[in-house]
């Protein structure tokens, strides 16, 4: 794809350090596999709090995470116009070498096989597949948020050459002009933060439900400020400038999600502090995050384009396009799937803690 396509510097500089990455990689993994076989530690000496066989429910995690980066690989990554159209990964290189869609292949397949074995065994394999997997897991982000940047870039030098002819308009055009992230580069970005979990819980047993509550209300807190279509390329005076409105700009009904946003992190991570009579009103209420979230949405929905234009205006742009593709959907989608799962799970083991003797 033009204006994504590795140069033939940067095909040899994506295969060193893909090559580097494995074989640091692999090479961590055998030092660390002589020192655990060097020690010899009896089965006795496990320590206390050391992570037993774990629940199904991160093998099941595992296996979402890992169909996801499968069709991360193969569903359209990114999409361009004008007449660029989308690209998979693959596709992205042109008549390149597809050298960031082998980085993906082998990293990806590495993390997989890194925490499907760390599954198997985590109290036994902890220290010896644990840094690996770890370290594949932060090769694997970098991967994907360079690639975010390299779309990032071609989308500013879209929006620098193309958004000056673009006829002023009363309101805000859907992302005409740009390039944007799609559901390939979404879904292994999902993948990876999957596996990325199953990792950190592992190694914070007993600790975990605390761990995984923590984080899903810290990510839910993060959406409380936007919104979908809220950043836009807009064009003022011949220059054109990214502009990004939250809702506390909006104000009014659009106040209703950041209202419902704190209220659901609050929700979760509370659930395993409260009594029991309230602990469960309280999963009743953040199982229902796809309700509350979508009524907040729908309070918004016409702020979205009488507001955002009275916004656009008031600040003297004369043309705006909005910035598209999936990824702003994670701020939206995450939190209306996650918060259900993670309210239902505190519930369910801080009702298993409370029937100990």
């Amino acid at each position: 794809m033009d204006g994504l396509a590795p140069s033939p510097a940067e095909v040899t500089v994506v295969t060193v350090l893909t090559g580097a990455g494995v074989l640091a990689v692999l090479g961590l993994l055998g030092t660390l596999a002589v020192l655990h076989r060097r020690r010899r530690p009896a089965p006795s000496a496990a320590p206390a709090g050391a992570p037993s066989r774990p629940t199904r429910g991160l093998a099941f995690v595992t296996v979402v995470a890992s169909v996801l980066l499968y069709f991360g690989g193969r569903l359209p990554f990114v999409d361009t116009h004008p007449g660029g159209g989308s690209a998979t990964l693959v596709e992205l290189h042109g008549m390149r070498a597809p050298v960031y869609w082998m980085a993906y292949l082998i990293g990806g397949g590495l993390l997989v096989v890194l925490v499907g074995t760390l599954l198997k065994s985590p109290a036994t394999l902890g220290r010896v597949v644990g840094p690996p997997a770890a370290l594949t897991a932060v090769l694997m982000l970098l991967l994907l948020v360079g690639l975010k940047a390299r779309i990032d870039r071609l989308d500013t030098r879209l929006a620098e050459r193309h958004l000056p002819g673009v006829a002023p308009t009363a309101e805000a055009s859907d992302g005409s002009v740009g390039a944007y992230p799609q559901a390939g580069w979404v879904m292994g970005v999902l993948g990876v933060a999957l596996l990325t979990l199953v990792l950190v819980l592992l190694f914070t047993r007993p600790h975990d439900l605390e761990v995984l509550v923590a984080l899903t209300a810290g990510f839910t807190m993060l959406t409380a400020p936007t919104l979908i279509d809220d950043d836009f390329w807009a064009l003022r005076g011949g220059t054109v400038q990214r502009v990004r409105y939250s809702v506390f700009d909006l104000g009014g009904p659009a106040l209703v999600w950041p209202a419902v946003i704190v209220g659901l992190a609050a929700l979760v991570a509370a659930i395993p502090f409260l009594p029991k009579w309230l602990r469960g009103v309280a999963t009743f209420a953040a199982a229902a995050a796809v309700g509350w979230i979508a009524l907040a949405v729908v309070a918004a929905t016409h702020l979205l384009d009488t507001g955002m234009t009275r916004l656009l205006e008031a600040d003297g742009y004369t043309v705006a396009v909005r910035r598209g593709g999936a990824a702003a959907f994670l701020y939206l989608v995450t939190p209306a799937i996650l918060l259900p799962i993670v309210a239902v799970r505190a519930w369910s083991v801080s009702r298993r803690r409370a029937a100990r003797p």
